[in-house]
């Protein structure tokens, strides 16, 4: 039993006795300082007394159902209150659980493939490599949850909301540079005497080139994004932050590499710098 109806039934109770105790001194008043109640016979005075009690004692009944209806009501709504705010926090997990492994299969398909594929090439003169392609619908969940996003708490919000932000310039990046490997495949098929000056100079695959260093550039900054928003989406599921489970969590990157990633501010990142020579 909690406090408070300890408390409320004390208060009804220690109320029983006041009453009874009123009663019998306003009986008594009754029967000595008014005509009537002197004019009355012991038994009258007796049947006056019990419909009193009767009275009373009814009332205090009926009060008794009342505040009893009342404080299961309001038990009822406290536990659908703490049911909601149960089930409310559990959607909230799973969201980010689900948000947290597309960002992790993104990582690893998109971001450290790539890097380390990178890692030992010279843009300038090694062979063009390709990449796995992005299908249309990418970060499924993430558009599909927007509407929920905003639940989750602050740090989470931000760093996700800066994450895709960055991800959605590799999508972009990763797609031109594609698509320039694509033109240069077809142009070396291509009838000589078609005129073009891209083909003369090997246009397509300088562009590529160029595309190709853009993204060596700004992949080490993405993957600081997604290993800080990662983070922060385990700690909110309550998933440990671990290898395998979390393929990320390899990075070992230490927290001062990655909250810098996602904190707005003036000051231009490399992403951005890279997006506006692409534009």
């Amino acid at each position: 039993m909690s406090p408070e109806r300890q408390q409320s039934d004390w208060q009804f109770w220690v109320a029983v006795p006041i009453v009874g105790i009123v009663l019998c001194v306003g009986l008594v008043g009754f029967h000595r300082y008014t005509q009537i109640g002197r004019s009355l016979s012991v038994d009258g005075l007796a049947l006056v007394g019990t419909t009193l009690v009767a009275a009373a004692a009814g009332f205090l009944a009926i009060l008794y159902q009342v505040r009893s209806a009342s404080r299961q009501l309001r038990e009822q709504l406290a536990d659908q209150h703490r049911t909601l705010a149960t089930e409310s926090e559990r959607q909230k997990k799973a969201v980010a659980t689900a948000l947290l492994f597309e960002i992790d299969g993104f990582y690893a398909t998109y971001l450290r493939q790539p890097r380390d594929l990178l890692t030992t090439k010279e843009v300038a003169k090694d062979p063009l490599p390709r990449f796995t392609s992005i299908g249309p619908n990418r970060f499924p969940v993430f558009h599909g949850n927007a509407s929920k996003i905003g639940e989750l708490p602050t740090d989470c919000v931000l760093a996700l909301v800066g994450f895709f932000r960055q991800a959605d310039s590799i999508v972009s990046n990763l797609a031109d540079y594609t698509s320039s490997l694509d033109r240069a495949r077809d142009f070396e098929h291509a009838p000589r005497d078609v005129p073009d000056p891209w083909v003369s100079r090997g246009g397509h695959q300088a562009l590529a080139r160029v595309q190709l260093g853009r993204i060596k550039n700004v992949l080490p900054e993405a993957i600081r994004a997604a290993h800080l928003v990662c983070h922060m989406l385990c700690k909110f599921a309550g998933i440990p932050f671990e290898h395998p489970t979390v393929t990320l969590a390899a990075e070992r990157l230490p927290d001062d590499q990655t909250r810098t990633s996602l904190i707005p501010g003036d000051s231009e990142t490399p992403l951005q710098s890279a997006n506006a020579e692409k534009n």
